[in-house]
C-alpha cells in the first residue's frame, strides 16, 4: 500500500488497508475501499454524481466517498 504525505512524498507500507483501519489514532477514517484520510486535513465536502460525496483535502486532492 502507498501512503501519500502532505509534502507529496510517497511511502510503501507493508500492511493491508484492513490492518490500518484499526489504528488507535482518532483522526484517521476510511472513506472508501482504497483510502484512509486524516480528518484534520479536510477542507470541504461537495456532492458528486450517484449520491456520492467528494472530499477536498488541504493539499487540493479530491477523494470520493
Amino acid at each position: 500500500m502507498l501512503c501519500k504525505m502532505k509534502s507529496g512524498e510517497l511511502y510503501l507500507i507493508n500492511k493491508r488497508l484492513k490492518e490500518l483501519e484499526n489504528v488507535e489514532e482518532k483522526y484517521f477514517v476510511k472513506i472508501n475501499n482504497k483510502t484512509i484520510i486524516n480528518i484534520k486535513e479536510i477542507e470541504e465536502f461537495s456532492s458528486a454524481s450517484n449520491a456520492r460525496l467528494e472530499v477536498l483535502l488541504s493539499d487540493d486532492s479530491i477523494n470520493s466517498k
